[in-house]
């Protein structure tokens, strides 16, 4: 199931690394940045379907603000996903 993994929120701004390991066997992923929270397309997507072996993490730099979401999803479920990085208020003009 595609899942939410992390939004900055209205108002916030965030600079995120996305780190996806494979906790067992290799899985397949998928990894995508919908803006403003839109519905899932295919042109959202930075990695899909990619193979990743265990102990061989995949990590993307993402750049996110207000109610973008970035979505993650596995194959098979042995995949650990991280959203690790800085968040802030979007300055006003």
């Amino acid at each position: 199931t595609l899942t939410d993994l992390y939004s900055p929120g209205a108002g916030r701004r965030a600079r995120v690394t996305v780190t996806a390991a494979a906790q067992a066997a290799t899985d397949d992923i998928r990894v995508s940045l919908a803006k403003a929270a839109a519905a899932d397309a295919t042109s959202q997507y930075v990695a899909y379907d990619l193979a990743v072996a265990q102990d061989t993490p995949f990590q993307v730099e993402m750049y996110l603000e207000g109610t973008d979401v970035i979505r993650v999803w596995s194959t098979a479920g042995n995949v650990a996903f991280l959203a690790n990085g800085y968040e802030d208020d979007i300055p006003s003009a």
